[in-house]
């Protein structure tokens, strides 16, 4: 997908999904998959355009079919883990995060949501992917924990009391300096 309409919508869909317009942004996905039904970059775009309306069910559709056809693509592995995170299926993240992790290593987000996501299902690496993050980027990693924590977790029923006061304590110490 290299047309110069083609790249017009997608500089929109950016543009759309950076101001928040969220409709406005799965409107202009849709007509960049209409216009290239079988590539993974449109699949993509729509998934992850998807993802940000929190339509995680179809999000993850489109963005699987975009793996089977460009699976070495991370940033599509990347949205895949935030979907199966906010659907509360844990487990199922750590593969395509992981995978993010050892083909990015300086990916602050997905070494965060990794991090989070081993404390959720209760892998020990945990300490060490978040300590990770905050080293790459104490202001990214703060910014993402908050929002994750606040739209996801907290909310969350599969998340355990215990698991929860530890991601207080860590969203506490952010906010000291020098603490992580």
């Amino acid at each position: 997908m290299t047309d110069e309409l083609s790249d017009d919508l997608i500089a929109r869909n950016e543009e759309q999904l950076d101001e928040h317009k969220i409709e406005e942004a799965v409107e202009t996905a849709d007509e960049i998959l209409k216009l290239n039904p079988d590539d993974a970059i449109a699949l993509y775009i729509y998934g992850r355009s998807l993802y940000m309306k929190e339509q995680f069910e179809d999000a993850l559709s489109y963005l699987s079919k975009a793996a089977e056809i460009d699976n070495k693509q991370k940033d599509i592995w990347q949205v895949i883990g935030y979907c199966l995170i906010a659907m509360g299926r844990y487990d199922e993240a750590i593969e395509p995060l992981e995978y993010v992790v050892s083909v990015d290593p300086e990916n602050v987000e997905a070494s965060y949501a990794l991090g989070i996501t081993y404390l959720i299902i209760g892998d020990k690496r945990y300490d060490e992917m978040i300590t990770k993050a905050f080293k790459l980027s104490k202001e990214r990693a703060a910014r993402l924990a908050d929002q994750v924590y606040t739209k996801y977790i907290s909310k969350s029923k599969e998340v355990d009391a215990h698991t929860k006061s530890v991601i207080e304590r860590i969203l506490s110490r952010i906010k000291m300096p020098n603490q992580i």
